[in-house]
């Protein structure tokens, strides 16, 4: 019982150390974390490098899809027809001019 709370108080104050001010302490801990870091980031890489090589992640799938239509072919017939409709009357009143009869006479 004494050796686990010996311990403890031990853990206790080495956290408590930790946040005296300590240049040359802080500095070193800085370093051990961007070494872990950074050496996590290339195996990461390494293993990411290994698996795009092998084509087991990001394969392009090359899927036949069929084209779709993104017009409706009915609206679209029925909107030319207007078109050619009102084309023709143009061209008939081009073609037919009718005398203007002028109302004040």
């Amino acid at each position: 019982m004494n050796t686990s709370t010996a311990k403890i108080k031990n853990i206790l104050k080495s956290i408590n150390n930790f946040f005296e001010i300590n240049p040359h302490k802080h500095w070193v801990f800085l370093l051990y974390v961007f070494f872990i870091s950074i050496s996590i980031s290339i195996l990461f890489s390494f293993y990411f490098i290994y698996e795009i090589k092998n084509e087991k992640i990001f394969q392009a799938k090359a899927e036949q899809k069929v084209k779709q239509s993104l017009l409706k072919e009915d609206l679209l017939k029925k909107i030319t027809d207007l078109f050619n409709k009102k084309d023709l009357k143009r061209q008939e009143i081009n073609n037919n001019l009718l005398p203007y009869r002028d109302p004040s006479l």
